[in-house]
């Protein structure tokens, strides 16, 4: 089949316009890829944040942190935040700031911890991470009180906090509530020896007495 001058003339000149859009369009992308690049833009309960290069990484990091929070007694995680996100095109030098939107969003996060609480007497004490502190300070006291005549009720509660005070100190906590129990057994046997030897008691004596018994029954 015999092309005739025209057609190939035309052929010609389609050719070189497919050429030059082509052509066009590579520099175009050239342009784009050296000059900008794709990020997403995150909106922290619609408030712009800044930006993140990957959406899938940072939902993995918040899902992350949302099943084990940030420590090994975390007991659950709440989330008080809505996460949105915007693909688009930035300049390469706009900074990508992944850990301050990370930090911003566990902020906005309610993260309860498993802890136990000590109780002396039905009334809490003391509250530490572990079940081993809260065994040790229990079996102290316990064994530090076994001689006395008037004890006090030690329990162990576990609890899921989202704020607390850890007693760091377990020597000073026993110490806290075997000192004063110690001081009014000392002052039970003192009595009751008085009493013992005594064939009169005195008003004096007997009010000691009435003020001990009550004071042991508060512990």
């Amino acid at each position: 089949m015999r092309v005739s001058g025209r057609k190939k003339l035309l052929l010609n000149v389609i050719t070189k316009i497919i050429l030059a859009m082509l052509l066009g369009v590579s520099a175009i992308f050239s342009i784009v890829f050296f000059t900008y690049k794709p990020v997403y833009k995150v909106a922290i309960n619609n408030i712009d944040s800044g930006y993140v290069a990957s959406k899938r990484a940072m939902e993995k990091a918040i899902n992350n942190f949302i099943l084990k929070g940030d420590s090994e007694n975390t007991a659950y995680v709440i989330m008080n935040a809505t996460v949105d996100y915007e693909m688009m095109l930035v300049k390469k030098d706009v900074a990508l700031e992944e850990e301050k939107i990370f930090a911003s969003i566990k902020d906005l996060c309610d993260v309860y911890h498993k802890v136990y609480a000590v109780n002396i007497s039905d009334e809490e004490k003391y509250i530490v991470e572990t079940m081993e502190d809260a065994e040790k300070i229990k079996n102290e006291i316990d064994e530090k009180q076994a001689k006395f005549s008037k004890k006090v009720e030690v329990a162990i509660v576990e609890k899921n906090l989202l704020d607390y005070d850890v007693t760091s100190d377990i020597e000073v906590a026993v110490a806290d509530v075997i000192e004063p129990l110690k001081k009014q057994n000392d002052e039970m046997i003192r009595i009751r020896t008085q009493l013992a030897s005594a064939r009169t008691v005195s008003k004096e004596l007997l009010q000691t007495l009435k003020s001990v018994f009550y004071e042991s029954q508060s512990v």
